[in-house]
């Protein structure tokens, strides 16, 4: 025999994804890069995809998992891990109270999958065991797919990957949230009781029709009100709201029962609606929009 040469492969990570793991640094999402390959290996890509801001990442191998617990925060790189080691690091980091999600394929891994706040199976390598205790399966096997997906369903504010987690130990609705609920409701209650008032006593027409002219300006300003949900730092004009094609469908939809049940007949008279003048709609039209001002000025004063 003749030895002639080494050959030596390589396996390089994709180029988007040192972009993507820098969008979760930046979002207050810990990576964390678990295989059971050699250390080596492990550290060298870790590396070249920036897991961290450190020039040389520190490598924790299997078979130190569980030695002490707090092991799991010295570093972000795991090497030389079997799937019950996995398992170990996703039950560790869980008890120390952060939501996990974990992304792989394989059979055995599937426990680990299981025990993660959120599964992640791939979808064209993965197997089906693991796809099937999973919560989400990515369809083109691909990080940043994951990364886009924490962005959300529409297009999304441009700051959300740069805003850091919510604890998940606050309340859905916090003290600030109701603030502000009870600043809106105060808006539009006054502004509707106002242009009753004003058709009523003002204008001196019916109850019954002030009573149409109130609904119709509380059904419009309530579906304007969508645009008031934008994020405070968001731009009044594009921002996630706007940019998003299922709230324009269901504002559309919304607007189209209006319609119908204003000027289908059997409808108009079930639900008892006056008949509205030109100048009625335009109090109509000027309480909604007033609501949606207001609002917007209030959002940009005291950013909330």
């Amino acid at each position: 025999m003749i030895f002639l040469g080494f050959i030596s492969f390589i396996d390089p990570a994709k180029e988007d994804v040192k972009s993507a793991i820098k969008k979760c640094r930046e979002a207050g999402i810990q990576i964390v890069m678990v295989t059971g390959d050699h250390p080596g290996t492990a550290q060298y890509i870790a590396e070249k995809v920036k897991l961290n801001d450190k020039d040389e990442i520190d490598v924790i191998k299997g078979h130190e998992i569980g030695k002490k617990e707090e092991n799991v925060y010295e570093s972000n790189l795991f090497a030389r891990v079997d799937p019950e080691q996995k398992f170990k690091i996703v039950a560790q980091f869980k008890k120390e109270g952060e939501i996990t999600a974990m992304t792989d394929d394989g059979v055995n891994d599937a426990p680990a999958l299981k025990k993660a706040d959120i599964g992640i199976a791939m979808g064209e390598r993965g197997t089906q065991i693991a796809q099937e205790v999973a919560d989400i399966i990515l369809k083109d096997d691909s990080f940043p797919s994951i990364v886009n997906a924490i962005e959300s369903i529409g297009k999304g504010d441009e700051t959300i990957m740069k805003q850091k987690p919510k604890n998940p130990e606050e309340p859905i609705i916090n003290k600030r949230n109701w603030m502000t609920m009870a600043i809106y409701g105060s808006v539009m209650a006054l502004i509707i009781c106002g242009v009753y008032l004003l058709t009523f006593y003002q204008f001196g027409e019916s109850k019954e029709l002030a009573n149409t002219v109130a609904f119709f300006s509380l059904a419009v300003s309530q579906l304007l009100h969508v645009f008031n949900m934008r994020e405070p730092a968001g731009n009044i004009f594009s921002n996630q709201v706007t940019q998003n094609k299922y709230i324009w469908m269901a504002l559309g939809l919304c607007f189209a029962v209006l319609t119908a049940a204003y000027f289908i007949p059997i409808l108009h008279n079930i639900l008892s609606f006056e008949t509205l003048s030109a100048v009625q709609w335009l109090l109509v039209a000027g309480a909604s929009f007033s609501v949606l001002i207001i609002i917007q000025i209030i959002k940009k004063i005291f950013k909330i």
